[in-house]
């Protein structure tokens, strides 16, 4: 049960972050998975702006539908930062928020893979590294703490 209460907490906290202190991560990601769309995977700019978009949905709607929905309306969950187990650091919190994005958008280009021929492989290294990038580019753009 300790587990279940450990994970809560973690994508609890990393929610928190990304709707209060990093919510530019989704807007400057969105432009920089445009253009490594673009370029890397050869996709013209319509299907890049797209698909980016639509990855960027998909990945805050189940992301926000797992915390809100699931932990907290159907398993009653709270979370308390004064009981949680880690609060992270800033820099930790920004890549964590980015790396639970990149997952959700990889899931996203294998579910459209068969609709949309496109490199998977690239398409998944570019959504790791857009979001790389946006998790730095947030944490340097945070006011100081």
């Amino acid at each position: 049960m300790m587990i279940f209460r450990y994970i809560a907490d973690f994508l609890s906290g990393i929610w928190l972050w990304g709707m209060t202190w990093d919510w530019y991560h989704v807007p400057v990601n969105f432009l920089l998975l445009c253009f490594l769309l673009n370029f890397f995977v050869r996709l013209n700019i319509v299907q890049a702006v797209l698909i980016s978009l639509l990855a960027h949905v998909y990945a805050f709607a189940v992301f926000s539908a797992g915390v809100v929905g699931i932990l907290t309306h159907l398993l009653h969950y709270t979370y308390d930062p004064a009981r949680a187990w880690y609060v992270p650091a800033p820099a930790h919190a920004c890549f964590y928020l980015g790396l639970v994005y990149a997952v959700l958008q990889i899931t996203f280009f294998m579910l459209i893979y068969r609709r949309y021929k496109f490199g998977l492989f690239n398409a998944c290294l570019v959504a790791i590294i857009s979001n790389c990038l946006s998790a730095g580019i947030a944490y340097w753009l945070l006011p100081v703490m």
